[in-house]
């Protein structure tokens, strides 16, 4: 598990709050009751593939971990972490706007979500789940994406057109990829965990629009150069590590930290 991850863990509260006793309270009124069908049956599906064990309810919206947008009987999340299957070739749940999958025994390629470009949320650390980042790079909604732990690789720049993100763990994977290339638009960001991967760069471009509210930063292992004195402009950084990297400098330069 990611250094950070336990930090990352208040952000899952982002998503919808708790399933009404009223059914019919996720239904509208002006959506045809086959459109409804159709959904439950697609979850339905995918949760037996996902491993889910237990009993289907009449309501799809009422399945423990599934919420559904109050507007209507499309599903915007779905939370288990005791499901232990494969994820589906291909996820036809296009509303999801939050996935959280974390069973070590959960298997599958991520190219399983290339028709859900609302995400917001996506935590599968510490599962089986393979693939390449290359399936979200027109994704813009991503808020949050724990992948660390897995067996996720490609090239960091594929995430540069998720310019809302404010969580990113990615440690112990097989991704590459320019650091600057990836941070230059990043201004959203929180907490940045790359530890243990091929990454590479410099500190540029932390400097700028950049700068602002990066809290946490991980690059241990990395193949990250540069000097200290170029993070001055993080004012809000409160966790560094740069272990094993070719970073130098002077203690001095990080003594605000």
């Amino acid at each position: 598990m990611g250094p950070f991850s336990v930090a990352l863990q208040w952000m899952l509260l982002y998503s919808s709050a708790a399933l009404r006793d009223d059914p019919s309270e996720h239904l509208n009124l002006d959506e045809p009751s086959d459109e409804c069908e159709e959904e439950a049956k697609l979850l339905q599906q995918m949760m037996l593939d996902l491993g889910f064990k237990g009993p289907m309810t009449k309501d799809h919206c009422d399945l423990p971990g599934i919420t559904c947008s109050p507007h209507s009987c499309k599903v915007e999340t779905i939370r288990c972490t005791t499901c232990a299957g494969h994820l589906p070739d291909y996820i036809r749940l296009k509303g999801l706007e939050e996935v959280t999958l974390t069973s070590p025994e959960m298997t599958g390629d991520i190219k399983a979500f290339a028709a859900t470009p609302d995400l917001k949320i996506l935590d599968l650390h510490g599962t089986k789940v393979t693939g390449d980042l290359e399936v979200f790079q027109n994704f813009t909604s991503f808020l949050t994406m724990q992948l660390h732990d897995t067996g996720i690789v490609g090239d960091i720049k594929s995430l540069t057109e998720a310019i809302w993100l404010q969580f990113l763990d990615l440690e112990n994977t097989k991704i590459h990829g320019d650091l600057n290339v990836f941070c230059k638009d990043m201004q959203r960001l929180v907490q940045l965990n790359l530890g243990n991967t091929r990454i590479s760069g410099d500190f540029t471009g932390f400097q700028g629009k950049m700068a602002g509210g990066l809290e946490l930063l991980g690059l241990a292992n990395t193949g990250v150069t540069g000097q200290l004195s170029d993070l001055v402009a993080l004012k809000q950084l409160w966790k560094l590590n740069l272990r094993g990297t070719a970073v130098t400098g002077n203690l001095v330069d990080i003594t605000k930290f």
